[in-house]
């Protein structure tokens, strides 16, 4: 919920891009706790996703009319791993496997062009 009231805020007077930019520093910081709690290569890879994740999100919230809605249930469907019990040995490989997926699924919401009128919306707040 916090990344559409930072996204919001950013993209006032901002590009697309400079705005997803901008929030970026801010939602990696958020992820510094999986560091300390998972080590250094799943809070690594925790960051990476967090950053990445930003271009969708902010991509489904300027096409929902600032909704957060899509993002939510991106996130949701991003979260749904923290449901499966692993076993000890298996918890890295599934965290950067988890990762990688994570990074590339929620990017195909850029398949759907943001059409013109959105764009116009965006930058009219």
């Amino acid at each position: 919920m916090w990344r559409g009231y930072v996204y919001r805020r950013l993209r006032e007077g901002r590009s697309f891009w400079r705005a997803v930019a901008a929030s970026m520093p801010f939602v990696v910081v958020a992820h510094l706790p999986v560091v300390l709690g998972s080590g250094l290569a799943v809070g690594a890879a925790a960051m990476v996703v967090a950053a990445l994740t930003a271009v969708p999100m902010a991509h489904l919230w300027d096409m929902g009319r600032a909704t957060i809605w899509a993002p939510a249930l991106l996130r949701t469907a991003i979260d749904t791993f923290k449901l499966v019990d692993l076993p000890a040995g298996a918890t890295m490989t599934f965290s950067l496997a988890l990762a990688a997926v994570s990074c590339t699924v929620p990017l195909l919401v850029l398949a759907v062009p943001r059409g013109r009128a959105v764009e116009e919306r965006a930058e009219a707040r």
